[in-house]
């Protein structure tokens, strides 16, 4: 039985809820039922042996499936038959999908409702449509379900996205198990425009509901026609949608966008109907990407002139200005610079490729894919990952889940490609753990059936897009890529065709294998996340870092808002964003090998000798734009030898040559900067091994000779017009160049100079047929406007002037002559422009050609950037010092340290002496609140700063060399994956035990508090004497527990009489002073005799009473 449009019952989306949740009521009203077959449908229920709740049996007595049947027909054969299959239908259901039997009873009966030709019920049709196991979880479809019946009797859709006959290209409905959401059908111009139906009454207005009144032409337009055909191939991504200097959205996409972006409804038509200037496209766009949506832009590929000489000459009979999609914004694909942090934007193909025990290449050869320890785990990972503004690929296998979680950890991605349905539960699970999870989503159709046709599918694409020599290289990276690997690449290329940067980034991107994780110091994400590394909005590190105000200014910013800032934000004082980029890539991956460290000790020893040098250059390098990322932009125009969009904020073409000539300029201003160091290292005469890491970079890495030649060759062939400030400069190829471009340069010139005779010599009134006038021409609102006296316009306005604009006392005019010879002289800049595309093309490809160069050269600027970043954190440091490496895994010695972090956040902290010597394990005990916390961190922060080759606060250091730190500090839960505080806990020591060596530092805090104190003290004491006995590092470990009683066989004399390890005690001190904790944060030998718990809660401010209590309680 269907409901009228009367007889809906929707609610309004209360103001937590905006669109983001549906709207639908799902009370059902009674409907009645012939008695005379009741018992037959509950009989035949009861056989099911899941029985369903009372909404579905309150749906199923509204559909009143019985009434169709016979009445006469006693036995009922026709209802037990259609009862039976239904239930079938049901299991079926749930085995394959895993829906609950609510869900499938509603997909059942719909199913049978279509295949029938009937309109499914729209009230069992919500009760299932946020259900669907393959949609629900995609937040395009709940927003259009419910913006779709939120706004269905006030505007008018068309009735193919009607949720109740939505279909896709290939005709399934949204419960079949194959809807393509992306791809849905709609009737066409010519179907479509036979069975629409004209408005019979009055056009309806924002808050109607007159369903007749609605016309149906409005979507057969021939800009909606176009639109449609665009919209059907991408539904499930919001359309932005190109009509001259706007972007227009329509449908349930213009009332998804009102209601998050805040826009302003438009026109006062039937269609749904908002939009914006093209200049917000960035602003816009970046708050929908943000919030999970997809967005396609939609350009104008001609300008309407240029249709009218089309149709003119019978190439087509087109009524719309052609169109197309010209880019796809996700949150890993963003390219505009308007609409990216600082820090790097990843997106991550991954691929499960299951258990095995190597990694077999295309080329049949075999990687050792076994975990660090040697260990195996239940499954590797093919990895493929990108920044799509640098267009740098690189891939990696991961040989375990744990190792997964890790790298992700590093490279905090955007978003991530991967197939849920072949992907582990856990998997899934790990990466939604994020504290800024990435989005999830399914990889694009059309990976190969074998890795070897997926090679030669590949193999055809590039030597396309590429010269032979390019794609060769490309090839030779990807067939020694392992099998997983490889299926990764493919997937990522895959999806980057669907979001239209495949060529961009096969075409002028560079590859690589991942080997960060090689040959540094490891911290996995749970060590970086608890000793604050970086923020995990992390990637909130804006522009605004580059142009000096990083490190301090940020840091003040944190102290007035109250957060702590990350170690990230206390030592960075980089010039560019390049640099800060780098920065965080030393702080992910300390260094393993001394003289490495000891160079950038060296690097750093030798710019803070010299403050006046790091000062002055690096006031040159603020000036520097983000140029690894605009040299990766300007890679991409070299595919664009033709205009492609039309844009009216700005000239397109002038906009790229002009970035262009800036970054030219800008590898000038780089050689200035290598130049002014090289006169430094010069002043220190011939010996430069004190210089460590500088004189490698400006000395060998750089390359004057070659990037000074590409800059000079280049600037040679270009020159600058226009006057004015340099930001308005125009440039353009000097004449004899481009010979294409000066004949049509040619013409404007002629145009220009006829219209200046025809303004300044007073043919212009000769034509109006008037006298002539004081004024002159202005270029205003419109080129070539004349400007007169209010008192002439009345003149000029008789004899047919037009007036363009006015201002105090004048007006601006122009005539039918003067109009015409202006709009021939835009028809002939236009194709003069069009002949820059190819020009601008060829420049840039001589440019690529020095690719490495380049790439080389913007690396040596980020590098020196961090290093004069060092030395300037170091200035500003009132104690500070180099650590000496010793060759031995049991030392560390800190005199007089510092928290890197709290020394600025408090400016009275007080620091310690640390020194780990003939001891590996130390049992550390204090009272609550006593700094045991902020100590391991302290002591795991310096040790990461020092292997960076970063002077450390601390008035001398000898430290060992650490390939680990493992963390175990601080209370956390992970709801996602049903996680308790306690089992997380288990969890990450069960790491440190698997994966910890000899060499590895482990910090430890009050392991076992999640459960009662006697098996709190036992797992904490075994796992100590096993950390002692079998892996034999340097740990400390902060706890509560009385484990000396657990542990005398480990004091120092017992150990050393049979031969173990040593586990030694320190505290760090506090004295009671009239039953009040006074702290003094200092550490001390030996174990600390209480925790003052209750002190420590009476400081916090609980009521004495409330402690006296419980104390005559116990």
């Amino acid at each position: 039985m269907q409901t009228t449009d009367e007889n809906r019952q929707w609610s309004s989306p209360s103001q937590e809820q905006s669109i983001l949740l549906p709207t639908i009521s799902q009370e059902v009203p009674a409907a009645p039922r012939k008695p005379k077959k009741d018992y037959l449908l509950d009989e035949k229920l009861q056989e099911y042996d899941d029985p369903l709740d009372d909404n579905v049996v309150a749906l199923i007595d509204q559909l009143d499936i019985t009434s169709t049947m016979d009445e006469e027909n006693d036995d009922n054969e026709e209802m037990t038959h259609y009862l039976n299959s239904l239930v079938e239908d049901i299991k079926s259901q749930e085995a394959e999908e895993g829906m609950t039997a609510n869900v499938a009873f509603d997909m059942a009966v719909m199913s049978r409702q279509r295949s029938e030709g009937e309109r499914p019920h729209d009230e069992l049709l919500n009760h299932y449509l946020f259900q669907i196991p393959r949609l629900k979880d995609q937040i395009m479809w709940s927003k259009y379900i419910t913006a779709y019946y939120k706004y269905a009797d006030v505007y008018n859709f068309p009735s193919w996205i009607n949720p109740s006959y939505l279909k896709d290209v290939n005709g399934h409905p949204p419960e079949d198990p194959t809807f393509n959401f992306g791809r849905i059908w709609w009737p066409g111009p010519r179907e479509g425009k036979k069975s629409a139906r004209p408005s019979i009454t009055k056009p309806t207005v924002v808050g109607g509901g007159n369903k007749p009144g609605f016309d149906d032409r409005m979507h057969f337009t021939p800009a909606m026609c176009q639109y449609w055909d665009i919209k059907s191939q991408a539904f499930s991504n919001i359309l932005f949608f190109k009509l001259g200097k706007f972007y227009e959205l329509f449908y349930t996409d213009a009332a998804i966008a009102q209601e998050i972006l805040g826009l302003k409804w438009m026109g006062k038509d039937q269609k749904a109907h908002v939009g914006f200037p093209e200049s917000s496209l960035c602003h816009y766009g970046k708050q929908l990407v943000d919030l999970g949506f997809t967005v396609s832009v939609v350009e104008q590929m001609e300008t309407p002139d240029e249709l009218s000489t089309r149709k003119q000459q019978g190439a087509t009979q087109d009524n719309a200005v052609k169109r197309s999609v010209c880019e796809v914004y996700t949150r890993g694909t963003l390219t505009h610079e308007k609409m990216l942090g600082a820090l790097p934007s990843y997106l991550v193909s991954l691929y499960y490729g299951g258990n095995t025990n190597n990694c077999s290449t295309n080329d049949g050869n075999t990687n050792n894919c076994s975990t660090n320890d040697g260990s195996t785990d239940d499954g590797q990972y093919g990895m493929a990952f990108v920044d799509v503004v640098c267009c740098h690929v690189q891939f990696a296998i991961i040989p375990s889940e744990r190792d997964l979680r890790n790298v992700l950890g590093h490279l905090c991605p955007k978003e991530v490609i991967l197939n849920k349905t072949t992907a582990k539960k856990s998997t899934i699970e790990l990466i939604e753990s994020f504290p800024c999870p990435p989005t999830i989503v399914q990889p694009a159709s059309g990976a190969a059936d074998s890795e070897q046709v997926g090679y030669d599918i590949l193999k055809a694409y590039l030597l396309k897009c590429n010269n032979e020599d390019e794609s060769i290289k490309i090839l030779e990276w990807i067939a020694n890529v392992p099998k997983e690997g490889f299926r990764a690449i493919e997937q990522l290329w895959l999806y980057l065709q669907d979001v239209l940067l495949a060529e961009r980034i096969f075409t002028c991107g560079s590859f690589n294998a991942f080997e960060e994780t090689k040959n540094h110091l490891v911290l996995d994400a749970v060590a970086i996340e608890a000793l604050g590394l970086e923020d995990p909005i992390a990637s909130s590190v804006t522009h605004q870092g580059a142009s000096g105000a990083a490190g301090q200014g940020v840091v003040q910013q944190d102290l007035k808002t109250g957060e702590l800032p990350s170690l990230f934000q206390c030592i960075n004082r980089c010039a560019t964003v390049m640099g800060q980029r780098q920065l965080r890539q030393w702080i992910h991956y300390p260094l393993l090998n001394i003289p490495q460290i000891e160079q950038r000790q060296r690097a750093v020893q030798f710019l803070i000798d010299r403050p006046s040098l790091v000062s002055e250059v690096g006031q040159m390098m603020r000036k520097l734009p983000d140029l690894e990322r605009q040299f990766g932009r300007i890679s991409g125009d070299l595919l664009k030898s033709e205009r492609g969009a039309v844009y009216f904020s700005e000239r397109s073409i002038g906009r790229r040559i002009s970035s262009y000539v800036e970054f030219l300029k800008d590898l000038s201003v780089i050689n200035d900067v290598i130049n002014r160091i090289q006169v430094s290292l010069e002043d220190r005469g011939s010996d430069l091994v004190d210089t460590g890491r500088v004189a490698a970079l400006v000395k060998e890495t750089y390359n004057e000779a070659l990037i000074m030649e590409v800059v000079r060759g280049s600037l040679v062939r270009i020159e600058s017009v226009g006057g004015g400030t340099a930001s308005k400069n125009e440039f353009r190829p000097k004449t004899g160049i481009w010979p294409d471009f000066d004949e049509k340069d040619s013409a404007v010139q002629k145009l220009k100079d006829k219209l200046e005779s025809y303004l300044s010599k007073g043919a212009i009134w000769k034509t109006l047929g008037i006298g002539r006038c004081s004024g002159c021409y202005i270029h205003s609102k419109y080129r070539y406007e004349v400007e007169v006296s209010e008192q002439d316009w009345k003149k000029v306005q008789r004899a047919g002037g037009v007036m363009t604009s006015t201002r105090k006392g004048y007006v601006r005019f122009q005539e039918e002559v003067l109009q015409q010879m202006v709009n021939e002289l835009i028809n002939a800049e236009t194709e003069a422009e069009l002949t820059l595309h190819p020009w601008l093309s060829d420049e840039i490809r001589l440019l690529h050609q020095k690719n490495d160069a380049v790439i080389g050269t913007l690396k040596v600027v980020a590098e020196l950037d961090c290093l004069m970043s060092m030395a300037t954190y170091a200035l500003e440091l009132h104690t500070w010092c180099f650590p000496q490496f010793v060759d031995d895994d049991q030392h560390i010695f800190l005199d007089t340290c510092y928290h890197p972090i709290a020394m600025i956040t408090n400016p009275r902290f007080i620091p310690n002496t640390v020194k780990i010597q003939g001891t590996k394990s130390i049992v550390l005990t204090g009272p609550n609140m006593g700094g045991k916390s902020t100590l391991s961190r302290q002591l795991a922060l310096l040790i990461l700063m020092a292997q960076m080759g970063l002077p450390i606060p601390a008035k001398e250091a000898n430290l060992a060399i650490f390939d680990r730190i493992f963390t175990r500090v601080g209370l956390r839960d992970v709801l996602a994956e049903s996680k308790s505080t306690f089992l997380i806990e288990l969890e990450e020591v069960l790491e440190m035990l698997k994966h910890a060596t000899h060499r590895s530092l482990l910090l430890i805090d009050e392991f076992g508090r999640g459960t009662n104190s006697k098996e709190g003290t036992i797992l904490a004491a075994s796992t100590l004497k096993y950390i002692t006995h079998k892996i034999n590092c340097i740990t400390l470990f902060a706890t509560h527990f009385p484990l000396h009683n657990w542990l005398c066989d480990h004091s120092c004399a017992a150990a050393t009489e049979r031969g173990h390890p040593c586990v030694t005690y320190q505290h760090l001190a506090a004295n009671i002073h009239q039953d009040t904790v006074i702290f003094t944060y200092k550490l001390a030998d030996g174990r600390f005799p209480e925790s003052y718990g209750l002190q420590v809660a009476s400081l916090a401010g609980i009521p004495s009473h409330i402690l006296q209590q419980g104390m005559t309680d116990e």
